[in-house]
């Protein structure tokens, strides 16, 4: 039977991105694993429609895969199905599956015996907590649950109960205040210009610029000649699914901007004389052992997140709603000036960069010259943020064991006792 203190706590942190799982008190996730899921479908059985006779029903899922040799594989009818959107869970079925395997395979637990700590974005709605809680509580029998916004564990992360953390990651962006351990709500700025953002616009430069058909890994095959050239053929009669190739082909332009892209350390002038061009080891060798050289978008991609309006491409298709978006150092500007005078002075010395697009090389020493530009030097600005690249992606998770190996942990959760008495309005209470 469940007794609470004898077991460990599993820290869940679900993302836009990747889901990152493992027991409080470690210093690093378990596993890590990608939000997205593959699907295949299986046809219904006959039924009457009205009086046009008989005509199979909707497609119902049959099979789930997870993970990347799960997602890597490319099988007849399989589709690719987020379930995240914008930071927000979107696909509570496949939240529940990829919980699931999660639980069951990836850490080889009993959800029934272990208390839960699970992240949230800081903006989440009433509407989505409620439904986590359901969710672990009556699919997977967890015996308690809390649930804690991502900045505050970020922040946890640091040190410190008070401070102002920059998320950035695959879905999306937001600077938030934390104060006490409390999110600020009122003072969140947020904008969808993030990872995936960055990613769909480098495929759209990437094809513009004449490059040939992006082509991934599962649709060539590659061989060895005598001479000792490698040869690449495509392969016919795949039956990919239009999601699967397009799952594919980001994952490919992802790889390529993560390997090449760099900030640099003031806004460019593209009028002015531009940055050195990169040299040929910046090029990325595609799967089809062509090569591509970013050149100047090396640099000028990621300055899109300082100014979205003068650096995305007219012609991309988002151009209209990136252009009134705010950099990300206008956001860290606004979202201070809109908390109490009074706490501005800690907020300015505990300046904290979490997410995948914060450990771009430059990032934090371009935010911050751009902060300090907005504030003036008279306003003392600190970067307290976690030194490591891999302890800034994971900062929600590190965040998250310390409070979950904490003595009073106990005393926060909400227990199966207490969901069954209340309901599930009761996390608006107990996770504030």
């Amino acid at each position: 039977m469940y007794r609470g203190d004898d077991v460990f706590a599993v820290v869940v942190d679900i993302g836009s991105s990747t889901l990152k799982a493992g027991y409080a008190g470690d210093d690093a996730p378990q596993c890590v694993i990608p939000s997205d899921m593959g699907v295949m479908y299986a046809r219904g059985k006959e039924g009457m429609v009205g009086a046009s006779g008989t005509e199979d029903v909707a497609d119902v899922p049959s099979h789930f895969y997870h993970g990347t040799n799960g997602l890597g594989v490319c099988r007849e009818g399989m589709e690719i199905k987020p379930v995240m959107e914008h930071g927000l869970i979107s696909d509570w079925t496949g939240v529940s599956k990829l919980l699931s395997h999660t639980f069951l395979e990836r850490l080889q637990i009993d959800p029934k015996e272990h208390p839960i700590l699970l992240s949230e974005p800081s903006f989440n709605s009433a509407a989505l907590r409620e439904k986590s809680t359901e969710v672990l509580f009556e699919e997977h029998g967890v015996p308690a649950l809390f649930l804690a916004k991502s900045a505050v564990l970020a922040s946890f992360a640091h040190g410190r109960a008070t401070s102002i953390v920059l998320e950035s990651g695959a879905g999306t962006t937001a600077a938030v205040p934390v104060h006490d351990g409390y999110v600020l709500q009122k003072a969140i700025v947020k904008s969808h210009l993030a990872g995936d953002e960055l990613t769909r616009i480098y495929e759209h430069v990437i094809r513009n610029l004449g490059t040939n058909e992006l082509l991934p890994n599962y649709s060539i095959t590659k061989k060895v000649a005598a001479n000792g050239d490698i040869q690449v053929t495509q392969k016919t009669n795949l039956h990919a699914t239009q999601s699967f190739h397009r799952y594919q082909v980001h994952q490919l332009v992802q790889d390529i901007k993560e390997s090449t892209i760099k900030i640099f350390d003031t806004e460019l002038d593209l009028e002015g004389p531009l940055p050195p061009t990169p040299t040929e080891n910046s090029s990325y060798a595609l799967p089809d052992q062509t090569h591509y050289t970013p050149g100047i978008w090396k640099y000028q991609l990621p300055e899109i997140l300082f100014n979205p309006s003068g650096y995305t491409p007219q012609t991309y298709p988002g151009y209209a709603a990136l252009a009134a978006t705010s950099g990300i150092h206008q956001m860290l500007y606004q979202s201070i000036n809109a908390c109490d005078t009074d706490l501005k002075k800690d907020l300015y010395q505990n300046i904290f960069f979490t997410g995948g697009n914060t450990i771009i090389p430059g990032f934090a020493e371009r935010t911050m010259t751009e902060l300090t530009s907005l504030f003036g030097s008279q306003v003392k600005l600190k970067n307290q943020s976690l030194p490591s690249a891999i302890e800034r992606r994971n900062a929600v998770f590190i965040g998250g064991s310390i409070l979950g190996s904490l003595g009073t942990f106990h005393q926060m959760w909400i227990s199966r006792q207490e969901y069954e008495e209340h309901g599930k309005g009761i996390v608006e209470r107990k996770c504030p």
